[in-house]
């Protein structure tokens, strides 16, 4: 049997099935799937690690705080089975680009990257994928009982070549009286080296500390 695409080509039905099938296995690849929180989690090879209970979700959109002269706008968007070809495996991901302007002046601007992306989701600014409840570490003692973080890495395209740099953003929402907020804590992971004894920064653009956003869109 034949049918016409939306170009006016004739193409054989059992044709487009199988490149329909071939597209949705090189996806679906990895059969077991397991999901990204649970209590008993344990890496495997060929697993889709999927976002089973939408915990994402409550972080897509845009998020905005403004504190004086400065303001921090962050986007999240959720990528579904990303594939790890290190490990084989799929994951869904969180992503994340951010502005930040202080006094006036653009301190870090990535948002570009959200309609120009890397070739590679991983190299976005803010990426990560690690569920965790209010018991992990670090513990948040003021969290509601049973809710769940999202641990993400964290990045300052300015600063990122310093050795021993790196950043964290745990997010967890934050909802009052009605409005969608969302509370981030960017943390220091690892130790900077100071090479010759220089060592300009100790810092990203954005300081180390616990902002509240808000969500505009």
């Amino acid at each position: 049997m034949l049918y016409i695409n939306s170009n006016g080509i004739l193409i054989n039905k059992l044709k487009a099935i199988f490149i329909i099938a071939l597209l949705f296995g090189l996806v679906c690849r990895a059969q077991n799937i397991s999901p990204l929180y649970s209590e008993n989690y344990e890496e495997a090879a060929d697993v889709y690690y999927k976002d089973t209970f939408n915990d994402f979700d409550n972080y897509t959109g845009t998020w905005e705080l403004v504190s004086g002269t400065a303001s921090l706008r962050i986007i999240f968007e959720k990528k579904v089975a990303y594939h790890d070809s290190f490990s084989g495996n799929y994951s869904d991901l969180l992503i994340g680009e951010y502005r930040y302007i202080e006094n006036g002046i653009k301190k870090v601007n990535t948002l570009p990257h959200l309609t120009n992306p890397p070739s590679n989701l991983i190299e976005h600014t803010i990426v990560g994928s690690i569920i965790i409840n209010n018991d992990n570490f670090p513990v948040c003692n003021d969290c509601p009982p049973g809710q769940k973080r999202v641990i993400l890495s964290f990045g300052d395209p300015s600063r990122d070549t310093i050795d021993g740099l790196y950043g964290a953003l745990i997010i967890r929402r934050a909802d009052e009286g009605g409005v969608q907020k969302i509370k981030i804590q960017l943390v220091q992971k690892g130790n900077v080296v100071i090479i010759d004894g220089i060592q300009s920064y100790r810092s990203f653009n954005l300081p180390w500390g616990e902002y509240t956003l808000t969500r505009v869109q």
